[in-house]
């Protein structure tokens, strides 16, 4: 089936089988449990999955017509968005790790960047990350950003 509907819609059209099916096979919701079924699930997901789409990545082009336009700006958000863009292009960090969500609902607070973690040298700065959606064991990871000699220096 995964080859004619989505693959992510092969789950829900097993479980309503199932629902149909139960009257006269009681051990039907144990058979689609079973590990046969859920890894060949798990494998029709992986060969006919539709690919993500994804935006363009930052190019120097574009840090270089942001760091021009925002060059002699004195305005504190300015700067810090500046700021934020190059940390994030050099630590190749996603935005989710540099901003904080509007909507209540998804803020994490295990997520959070905290500002005591922050430590600034002559060379360089760094933060601890405590989690990001890359960190399978949640043990998060210390973000080292390097002086650069150039124009998009984000220290």
């Amino acid at each position: 089936m995964c080859a004619h509907i989505k693959p992510s819609s092969v789950a829900s059209y097993l479980s309503g089988i199932c629902l149909q099916l139960e009257p006269y096979f009681p051990e039907v919701r144990n058979i689609r449990k079973s590990s046969l079924v859920s890894r060949t699930l798990s494998g029709c997901q992986c060969l006919r999955a539709i690919p993500t789409s994804q935006k363009c990545a930052l190019t120097i082009d574009d840090l270089d017509h942001v760091v021009n336009h925002y060059t002699q700006s004195n305005d504190h958000n300015d700067r810090l968005f500046v700021a934020q863009l190059l940390t994030g292009f050099f630590a190749l960090m996603r935005l989710g790790e540099l901003t904080y969500p509007d909507n209540p609902k998804l803020r994490d607070d295990r997520k959070i960047i905290k500002i005591t973690s922050v430590q600034i040298s002559p060379d360089q700065y760094k933060f601890f990350l405590p989690g990001h959606k890359a960190d399978k064991f949640f043990e998060g990871n210390v973000i080292i950003i390097h002086r650069q000699d150039s124009i998009y220096d984000p220290l």
